[in-house]
């Protein structure tokens, strides 16, 4: 809410559903029923699929999976649907997106007296909202450039304890012209922390179309669509926002929606 005010997002969602839009809520692909096949059998003649990205990566470490670690999309949707979450005092969250940001700054507003950002790389390339960083850094969250952590450590109790990060250097620029981080053999750095969050990224959750062969992925595991229609492989199914392009604003993903909704008007 400290990003965008519950009243807005009422609004603007009252403004979408005021157009006779019908709204079903707690429905899921895949479950109760419902399907992609079984929506056209009860007479929809096409799909947009704007599922978001709500699956969190895992960084592939020893450790991450110790009570104390979370992912960041867990843990903002509890402090966002309940108002509370639980929150350690010394907290680390790794990634640098707008993501990491949140949750660094979230973190904060429920209990933590140490918040930390652990990022590969530098400054200049974070891909978090310039202002957003500033504004997490004026709350007082202390953002450690190169390092990448390497393992995860319990203590006596059997909970997180301590993160070892590998210090990192940048090499060249990398596809999306950022440079590389590049490990520096044999240096490391420990931090004292009962909380670890990753935000490094996130993936759409499609469990729902495993054993569909229309649809074809990207190597990032989101949705392959046309780049000016949102058609899949699927006829009558389109994709746009997250999902397709990896996750993004909330302004991009609504121009990305806005987009695809009329190539499904046209169809």
């Amino acid at each position: 809410p400290f990003r965008l005010p519950r009243s807005i997002l009422d609004h603007e969602v009252n403004l979408i559903l005021n157009h006779g839009i019908e709204l079903r809520l707690n429905t899921p692909l895949g479950e109760s029923g419902v399907t992609i096949d079984s929506l056209f059998k009860d007479g929809y003649h096409s799909i947009l699929l704007a599922l978001g990205t709500t699956k969190g990566r895992d960084l592939g470490i020893t450790g991450e999976h110790l009570p104390g670690v979370v992912n960041c999309l867990d843990y903002l949707r509890e402090a966002n649907l309940y108002d509370q979450v639980e929150t350690g005092r010394r907290v680390a969250v790794v990634g640098g997106g707008n993501a990491a940001v949140d949750a660094a700054r979230t973190a904060l507003r429920h209990g933590a007296k140490n918040v930390m950002i652990l990022y590969r790389r530098t400054r200049e390339e974070m891909p978090a909202i310039g202002a957003e960083i500033e504004a997490a850094k004026h709350e007082g969250v202390d953002i450690r450039f190169l390092v990448n952590p390497a393992e995860m450590h319990a203590g006596l109790t059997g909970r997180l304890a301590r993160v070892t990060c590998q210090k990192m250097r940048l090499g060249d620029p990398d596809e999306g012209g950022r440079r590389r981080p590049i490990p520096i053999e044999g240096e490391f750095i420990d931090f004292e922390v009962d909380q670890v969050i990753l935000a490094i990224s996130q993936l759409p959750d499609l469990d729902f179309l495993v054993k569909d062969r229309d649809f074809d992925l990207t190597k990032w595991a989101t949705l392959k669509a046309d780049p000016y229609t949102g058609e899949t492989g699927k006829a009558g199914v389109f994709a746009c926002g997250d999902a397709v392009t990896g996750p993004s604003t909330v302004v991009e993903a609504m121009a990305s929606g806005r987009q695809a909704a009329t190539a499904v008007d046209l169809y």
